[in-house]
């Protein structure tokens, strides 16, 4: 039954811990996860690897990894960087030994017996409308500054991931139904509409752009070639500092979700146009756009204009 199962399987019965990282990154290779996915758990991985070897552990054998060696190894992480990224590495390790115990090469998950990392929330702070304004009128008419300000505004009104950012070809945009088809993550493709302004933004952008021979991407460099996430990131973080504003892509996303709600968008709608797989994160939006309705009704009460017709009450009459 073994044989036949290595036989099947294409891999020893008993892997060592880097030949099962191997095959649970081919398997999700196989399941066409995106390739920043698949880059993350490879580089989580790689750092458990790096962990053991530090420890004496070395190549053994998967099944002799045991819930007690992957909390320490976690404690570490937290240590050497913080409680978030320890949560990332529980996850990338949770989906290879899910994946091995499917493969019938671990009889039960160690993870089982792992605690997730407690992470606090931080706040996320959208950009303010001010703070949008500058950054539109820093980007200066050149090629650059007509590309960076049809990203800024891309992000803004689509809340597009940079990865899909960088992503999209120029077949991707259309500007008679005023939509972008977006790959998200899995594979799945989706329309997006967009709105005059970034019409507008990226039409400027596109002239300048002009034809590419053999180049799809919408958002390239000055040398003609598709920008990179890391491009895209650090073009936004000298934007900023230039007007004096922390930015980063991401951010960008917060403040489409943020400003979605505030305007009276649907939180089912947002989730969907986020690409979230549930309501978690959108959870998130929904409480700072409610905090930022009780600041702005403290303002502006309509039925305070009318409070010299309601005398407060005395104590007496209590």
């Amino acid at each position: 039954m073994t044989q036949q199962r290595e036989r099947i399987s294409g891999a020893k019965a008993r892997p060592t811990i880097g030949e099962a990282g191997a095959m649970f990154l081919s398997y999700c290779r196989s399941k066409n996860l995106a390739d920043t996915s698949v880059m993350f758990y490879k580089k989580r991985l790689k750092f458990f690897g790096q962990w053991l070897d530090a420890q004496g552990f070395g190549e053994i054998e998967i099944q002799e990894v045991k819930a007690p060696m992957l909390r320490d190894f976690l404690t570490y992480e937290m240590q050497r960087t913080s409680p978030a990224t320890a949560k990332h590495a529980r996850r990338t390790l949770s989906a290879m030994f899910g994946f091995l115990v499917t493969e019938e090469i671990v009889a039960v998950s160690p993870m089982s017996k792992v605690p997730s990392p407690r992470v606090q929330e931080n706040l996320i702070e959208p950009l303010t409308d001010a703070e949008i304004e500058s950054l539109i009128l820093a980007c200066p008419k050149t090629f650059t500054g007509r590309r960076n300000r049809a990203i800024l505004l891309v992000l803004l009104d689509c809340g597009l991931r940079v990865a899909e950012l960088c992503s999209l070809n120029l077949d991707d945009v259309s500007f008679a139904d005023g939509t972008l088809k977006v790959q998200r993550k899995g594979g799945r493709w989706q329309q997006l509409p967009f709105g005059q302004s970034v019409a507008r933004g990226l039409r400027d952008y596109l002239i300048r752009r002009g034809d590419l021979d053999g180049e799809e991407a919408v958002f390239v460099s000055n040398r003609g070639s598709r920008l990179s996430v890391r491009q895209v990131g650090a073009s936004l973080q000298r934007l900023g500092q230039k007007v004096g504003v922390k930015l980063h892509p991401h951010k960008m996303r917060h403040t489409f979700a943020v400003s979605f709600l505030k305007n009276g968008g649907d939180a089912f709608v947002l989730q969907a146009a986020l690409g979230h797989s549930d309501l978690a994160m959108t959870r998130r939006y929904c409480n700072i756009a409610n905090a930022d309705l009780l600041s702005m009704h403290r303002k502006v009460s309509p039925a305070d204009k009318f409070a010299a017709l309601v005398k407060p009450t005395r104590i007496s009459e209590l």
